[in-house]
């Protein structure tokens, strides 16, 4: 596998997702189209530094088989209804009923919606405009492609292996799964609490 990825975004082999990030965010802040003053050396630039960052991110999803699952993952095995859901931050705290499976280790798929920065504003959720259709000057404006939200939502899954060991403590954490703040590409964590129930309502 090529590490030219790696070199486009000046970074050693290995580094993290964290490190990742940063180091697009910085890349792209000197030559995004929007606001680079270096033309069409600075768009290819951030073309590059683009393919490179979705190149590293989608192996350090290939390293986390049980985070993600694809979109149309089928119902989960175990059957389960959300008990509650709140926040606190950027972590995501979820309450889970479901019938204790007769496996010792058994597996979720939850219904779950993923966020990434937009790729158009870097999460800063504004572009530059023309003031007018023959002016020269620019001003900042929402934008077009995340409305202002600085990021985009993803319909998705989590597959989740839950072991004996994970039932017994009725939680578990999945690192990066929670909220995220565009601005500092920062993310919460999700945290699933367990209830073991007799049975679910009808229809579950």
């Amino acid at each position: 596998m090529s590490n030219r990825a790696y070199d486009e975004l000046n970074l050693k082999r290995g580094a993290t997702e964290i490190e990742i990030r940063a180091a697009f965010r910085r890349l792209a802040k000197e030559s995004h189209p929007d606001t680079s003053a270096e033309g069409q050396q600075g768009a290819d630039k951030f073309r590059r530094a683009y393919g490179a960052y979705r190149e590293l991110m989608a192996r350090m999803g290939a390293k986390r088989p049980r985070d993600v699952a694809p979109p149309d993952a089928p119902e989960s095995p175990t059957a389960f209804v959300f008990d509650g859901q709140r926040k606190a931050g950027l972590d995501v705290y979820v309450d889970l009923a479901l019938v204790r499976p007769d496996a010792a280790d058994f597996r979720l798929v939850l219904p779950w919606t993923a966020h990434e920065a937009c790729p158009r504003c870097l999460g800063r959720g504004q572009t530059l405009g023309r003031l007018g259709p023959d002016s020269s000057l620019y001003r900042p404006q929402p934008c077009p492609r995340c409305q202002g939200r600085g990021s985009l939502e993803n319909p998705s899954h989590l597959s989740v292996t839950v072991t004996a060991e994970m039932a017994q403590r009725g939680r578990f954490r999945l690192r990066g799964a929670g909220g995220y703040l565009p601005s500092q590409a920062r993310r919460g964590d999700l945290i699933v609490s367990l209830r073991f129930v007799d049975g679910l309502p009808k229809g579950h």
